[in-house]
């Protein structure tokens, strides 16, 4: 994307045919601001960044955003990956045991609510005209996985179908409540239990 902007390119748009969206919120950042000074948050915040990056670059995950308790992270993006739904499901279960290892390290009381969602999604530069381009993902896979992560219980990876579908005999999953979208849709939900028996 950057190199087609110093080319010239005004717009710079692509439909992605397949990939697999994380969606995530962090819980318990309030109570932790409360307990700990500011330079303190900042330290602990970015050592568990460094270390989920470390995990995204394995599994060649792409982070979009990290912004407050949201964080969001794709996966056939850039690259196509045929696995993209697995490697982001591994990536998933390594947040989750990376957390639990940062908060016994620290003390901590942290959360995460995963939802993953496999689709089609559209990948553009915006504000091509302004000081201040963004890169960014949308479409109606990340909003998927974002009503996924908003059901999710804490510390737990709710799927949908399509990743259910492409996965069961790999990971064990468990049927859960099926939810609306936007446009009144419902659509079936899987929960991912025994996360140790990841590969």
């Amino acid at each position: 994307m950057a190199k087609r902007l110093q080319e010239g390119e005004q717009r710079i748009i692509e439909q992605i045919p397949q990939l697999t969206v994380l969606s995530a919120n962090f819980e318990g950042l309030g109570a932790l601001t409360a307990e700990r000074d500011a330079p303190d948050i900042v330290d602990l915040f970015t050592e568990l960044m460094q270390a989920l990056d470390n995990y995204a670059g394995q599994y060649a995950m792409e982070t979009l955003k990290m912004s407050g308790q949201r964080y969001m992270a794709v996966c056939g993006l850039s690259v196509l990956r045929l696995d993209h739904d697995k490697r982001t499901v591994d990536f998933a279960l390594s947040a989750l045991t990376t957390l639990h290892q940062f908060n016994y390290k620290h003390g901590t009381a942290l959360s995460l609510r995963i939802g993953v969602h496999s689709g089609s999604a559209i990948a553009g530069l915006m504000g091509i005209d302004t000081q201040s381009p963004t890169y960014d993902v949308w479409g109606e896979s990340v909003n998927i996985a974002g009503y996924l992560n908003e059901v999710a219980s804490l510390n737990t990876i709710v799927v949908s179908k399509d990743v259910h579908d492409r996965l069961s005999d790999l990971y064990p999953f468990r049927p859960s409540t099926s939810i609306e979208l936007g446009d009144a849709t419902r659509i079936e939900t899987w929960v991912l239990e025994e996360p140790g028996r990841a590969s």
